[in-house]
C-alpha cells in the first residue's frame, strides 16, 4: 500500500473520489459548442472534467461563493449510492481496504515486539 496517496489522510482521498464521481466530463467539442450552458452550470456550481481527445485535460471548478456545499456526511452517502451500483470498484475497495488491515496488523506487531 505504499506510495498510494501522496501523504493524503484516507478522508482527504475519499472527499476526492467524491468530486471525481460527481463531475460530469465535457469534450473541448461540448465546451465550444455550449459555452453558456457551461457557463450556467459552472455559476451553479457544478463541477466538470475537460478531455481533449478522450483524455482528461483540466477541471473546471466554480471559484469562491458559487462552488457547491454539501456537508461531509452528505458527500459520502453520495459516495456510497455511487460506487454500490458498480462491482468492480466495490471488489477493489474491498481488497484495498483488507490491504490496509493487513498494514495495520503488521505494523502493530512490529510496535509491540
Amino acid at each position: 500500500m505504499a506510495g498510494w496517496g501522496g501523504g493524503f489522510s484516507a478522508l482527504d482521498r475519499k472527499m476526492n473520489m467524491i468530486f471525481i464521481f460527481n463531475m460530469k466530463t465535457i469534450s473541448m467539442v461540448d465546451l465550444r459548442t455550449h459555452s453558456e450552458r457551461i457557463v450556467r452550470e459552472l455559476k451553479r456550481g457544478e463541477r466538470m472534467m475537460l478531455s481533449y481527445r478522450g483524455k482528461p485535460l483540466a477541471e473546471l471548478v466554480p471559484s469562491g461563493a458559487a462552488a457547491k456545499r454539501i456537508s461531509p456526511l452528505e458527500a459520502l452517502k453520495q459516495a456510497q449510492d455511487l460506487t454500490a451500483r458498480d462491482p468492480a470498484y466495490t471488489d477493489g475497495a474491498a481488497g484495498y481496504l483488507r490491504g490496509l488491515r493487513e498494514d495495520q496488523k503488521a505494523w502493530s506487531k512490529r510496535s509491540s515486539l
